[in-house]
């Protein structure tokens, strides 16, 4: 399959309900400065992982400093997907990434932490299948 570098509308995990079945029914893992909270549906879909990325207002009190991360990570995540997208076989991912650290960080800095959580992840995924 051919590698894609977009971040599609539908790659994104909007959806209230699934959120709530995500937080429901999960695994977490931890790389600083992020949690990735995510769990594995049986099911494939056209798009095998949907994202959704949290930078809390109690960390960054100005809408522009959460905006400024977010728009990070969504970076980070577009160019590094490949990594989780290259273990879904067959099934499906919901995950959200959550950035608890309390300084703004910039992109070089948020990439190898980036690379880092994805390769946790891939790991587990990994680990499940066999």
């Amino acid at each position: 399959m051919e590698k894609s570098y977009k971040f599609k509308k539908a790659e994104r995990l909007c959806s209230t309900a699934q959120i709530e079945e995500l937080f429901n029914e999960h695994e977490t893992l931890f790389k600083f400065p992020f949690k990735l909270v995510w769990r594995k549906i049986e099911k494939e879909r056209k798009h095998p992982v949907q994202l959704s990325i949290s930078v809390g207002k109690k960390r960054f009190r100005n809408a522009v400093d959460r905006n400024y991360m977010k728009r990070h990570i969504r970076e980070a995540y577009r160019l590094n997907k490949h990594i989780v997208l290259d273990h879904c076989n067959g099934f499906s991912i919901d995950m959200m990434l959550i950035y608890v650290d309390t300084k703004l960080r910039s992109f070089v800095d948020i990439e190898p932490s980036m690379k880092d959580v994805l390769n946790k992840l891939a790991k587990e995924i990994s680990n499940i299948e066999s």
